[in-house]
């Protein structure tokens, strides 16, 4: 059953990494659902352009830095206080590159492991202090369907989300019975202008679109789960 946008109405959600491909998706589709939107972006330029872009009176914007922990604490202090709490983080950060060891580039292991999981974590450290507060709401994150399964030339990818599905893991553990819960989505190959000219010989057919991957995050989200506790790592089909 399709997740049910209706649900979003009135929910406030703050959205790390709004600026990709992915999470435009996220915040344009929450929004047309009248949902209030924080963005949290990670470089002061890209505030006034993000304000720009989504003008109005239901969309906070605000830098914080990936290892600023005050600035995330802060941001997400006043998101709380100007729209009555947090009912979700969705967490659309991440970046891929790809480059047999010992070719790959200098440093970018470590810029891989900020991007998909340091500025994460500095996000979700922000908020969910004010989540466990009010004893409910979600974090979610975007994985990779690859891990587990290798790769040549993407050990450094690899390695910065499994780290990352291994941080939600023991988050969720940590959250039982608080009334936050946290999940990661796996998709598969997001189907994306990026991945198209970067892969231009490849068969997109089973690609996975934006909306289908925004839903699957709404849906770990917001989506009751009579069945059971969310599941802190969730395959995209």
């Amino acid at each position: 059953m399709a997740f049910d946008l209706a649900m979003l109405a009135g929910k406030t959600i703050l959205v790390g990494g709004a600026t990709g491909q992915l999470g435009s998706v996220v915040v344009r589709t929450a929004l047309d659902a009248g949902a209030r939107i924080a963005i949290a972006v990670r470089k002061p330029w890209q505030v006034d352009k993000v304000k720009a872009a989504y003008p109005g009176a239901n969309v906070l914007v605000g830098c914080v830095p990936d290892a600023d922990g005050e600035a995330a604490a802060g941001f997400a202090k006043g998101v709380n206080d100007a729209f009555s709490g947090i009912d979700a983080l969705l967490c659309c950060n991440g970046a891929f590159a790809a480059g047999a060891v010992g070719r790959d580039a200098s440093g970018e292991l470590q810029e891989l492991m900020t991007a998909n999981v340091l500025s994460v974590a500095n996000l979700v450290r922000g908020a969910l202090w004010l989540m466990k507060r009010r004893k409910r709401g979600a974090i979610v994150c975007v994985g990779s369907a690859s891990v587990g399964l290798g790769g040549a030339n993407v050990a450094n990818y690899l390695a910065s989300k499994a780290a990352l599905h291994e941080w939600v893991r023991a988050l969720a553990l940590e959250l039982v019975g608080t009334g936050v819960r946290a999940a990661a989505i796996v998709p598969g190959t997001l189907d994306t202008e990026t991945n198209r000219k970067a892969m231009p010989d490849a068969d997109a057919s089973q690609w996975l679109p934006l909306d289908v991957v925004a839903h699957a995050m709404f849906t770990a989200a917001f989506a009751p789960t009579g069945a059971g506790p969310l599941h802190p790592v969730q395959k995209v089909r």
